[in-house]
This record gives C-alpha cells, structure tokens and sequence, in this order.
C-alpha cells in the first residue's frame, strides 16, 4: 500500500518529454506541481494551467533559479535532458541546491518541500535506462556519467537518490533520428543480432506513473535502485505487433551481427573525437543490449501494482504517427 499524502513536486527540465510525463502523472496522482525551466511556453495548458508555479532558468548554471525553485517542496524529479554535462554538474547542482534548502525528497527529477537540515531527503535523480550498475566504466560514454554521478553523490552527500531502471524508451526509440530504428515511410524495423533477442522498453507515460509512484512510497527516503517496464519484445515482436494494430505491413532488415556492431563501435571511438560521441553512441546501446550487459528483471512492477503497464500494441493503437 501506498502513502497517500499529496506532495508539492518540482519537475526541473518540466518542458522534455520526460519532464511533462511526469508533470501529468503527477498531477493525475492528486499532487501539486512546480515546474523549473527555460520556457514554460512549451507546456500545454493542461499542464501549465495547473501548475503550483514555474521558475525560469537560463540553464544548469542558474543557482538562483535553482535556490528558488526547491524552496518549500516536498519532492524533486530531475527530467533534464540526458547529456554529459547535464547528468553530472547540472544534477549535482540541483542536489547541492536540495541540501541547502532542506528538501526532504529528491528524485533526481523531483524535489521534496523545505525541512530542517538533519531531515532524510527525496531525490529522484536522472535516470530511466537500463541497469548502467552492471557495467564498468569505459562500457558506455554517456551510462559512464550516470555510474560517476552516483558514486560522488554516495561518497558526498546525506541524500540517497532514487535510481529507476526501465530499459529503453519507447517514444525515443521510435521518435530519435540518431539510430533510425524505424523507417516510417517503408515500415521497416532495422536491427542487428538475430532478430529474436528480447529488449526491454517503457512507454514515458508507464515511467512516468512508476517515478511519480517511487517518490510518494513510504521508504523513499532511503533511495535506491527501482527496476521496471511495460514489456519485453524483440524486432520481430515489434514488426509483428505493428502489423497487428495497423492492419499494414511491416518488414524487417538485418543490419549484421553482434560481431559486426563490436567492431564499428571500436572503429568509431578510434576515429572519432571522444566529446563527439553522440555520433556513435547508438552502436554502443545495440552492443551491450545484445550482449545483456544491463539486463535485469522488472522485480518493482509488483511493488507498484497501481501502475497499469501498457503493451506494444497498446502503444502502436495510441501512437498514429508512427
């Protein structure tokens, strides 16, 4: 059973695609929610229109927005964009402007309201991957910030954060124009391995209940890692369950092996100035998915049983655009 005490939330980077999940999930729950970011324009009037506040900033850097924003909340979720810089100095800014003002929950996207400076703190930190604790540094560019954040905060700070594994995206995957997963115009799924490994994804609105879920249990001040998901599916699950909800075919085109992935991945950081990896980085994911770097099992969706998963078709029904 759930704590039902209705929270004051701040959601920093509230205007993302993560950041608005939550804000409605948040607001669906009975919780009131402030909004810390560059331009509130960029939000709905659903969500907007019923906002405690929102605190502009001009960017990580802005520690008087950040002074401002966590000041008197029960709860905070870091929704920032997930890039280097972002994920270790402007997250452990906003812990440090948590520390200061007493915040009593921080979710690396979420900050809790004011308390005294000995109170346990919520902080749901930036997160929403697959389980970046299994691998060593050097793994992978960007989970490497993720695992550096979390070992500095551990050895730096009395906050425990709130961790939440969930596997892959499901609107970035098929929404990125990095890796090109999809082609919308042919209906083709591009993968590599054989085709039948299992992925492990969530939808950012099943995220999104299962964050908002975590910051308002009873032990969310003891932080921890939170491992989820909507489903398990492979490339020709995907194709198949495409075909499925739309009545269209969908086809699928092998790209190489696991072996051929391991060498363009090694070819591209030889090549390629590392403050560039982004250019590569999808190569990476593919490697250590197919290899089960990260693999984990979904244990808190039955903690979380409030939550109702959405499934592949489900998703495919909801999202015409695709």
């Amino acid at each position: 059973m759930q704590d039902t005490k209705k929270m004051l939330i701040l959601i920093t980077g509230i205007t993302g695609m993560v950041g608005k999940a939550c804000a409605s999930a948040a607001l669906k729950a009975g919780h009131a929610v402030r909004g810390l970011g560059r331009n509130p324009d960029r939000l709905d009037e659903s969500i907007a229109g019923k906002l405690e506040g929102f605190q502009k900033a001009t960017g990580i850097y802005d520690l008087n927005a950040l002074d401002l924003a966590v000041q008197g909340v029960d709860a905070v979720v870091c929704a920032y964009t997930p890039e280097t810089e972002v994920i270790m100095e402007g997250q452990l800014l906003l812990l440090r402007a948590a520390q200061r003002h007493g915040v009593k929950v921080y979710d690396p996207c979420l900050l809790c309201k004011s308390a005294s400076s000995n109170m346990l703190q919520i902080f749901h930190a930036n997160s929403w991957n697959y389980d970046w604790t299994k691998q060593k540094l050097g793994d992978h560019e960007l989970y490497d910030e993720y695992v550096s954040f979390m070992n500095h905060v551990r050895l730096s700070s009395s906050i425990k954060p709130i961790y939440m594994f969930t596997g892959a995206i499901m609107e970035w995957v098929f929404c990125s124009p990095r890796d090109n997963f999809f082609d919308r115009e042919t209906k083709t799924v591009s993968y590599f391995g054989k085709g039948d490994e299992k992925w492990i994804y969530s939808t950012v609105d099943d995220l999104a209940a299962y964050t908002i879920a975590a910051v308002a249990a009873p032990n969310a001040t003891e932080g921890g890692v939170v491992r989820v998901q909507s489903f398990r599916a492979s490339p020709f699950d995907i194709a198949a369950a495409y075909e499925n909800a739309r009545g269209t075919k969908a086809s699928t085109h092998c790209l190489g092996s696991v072996e051929d992935v391991d060498k363009l991945l090694e070819e591209s950081r030889r090549t390629t100035d590392p403050t560039e990896y982004t250019k590569y980085i999808g190569l990476g994911y593919v490697l250590h998915t197919l290899k089960g770097t990260w693999e984990y099992e979904a244990v808190d969706c039955e903690r979380f049983k409030e939550v109702k998963q959405t499934s592949l078709r489900q998703w495919f029904k909801e999202h015409p655009e695709i």
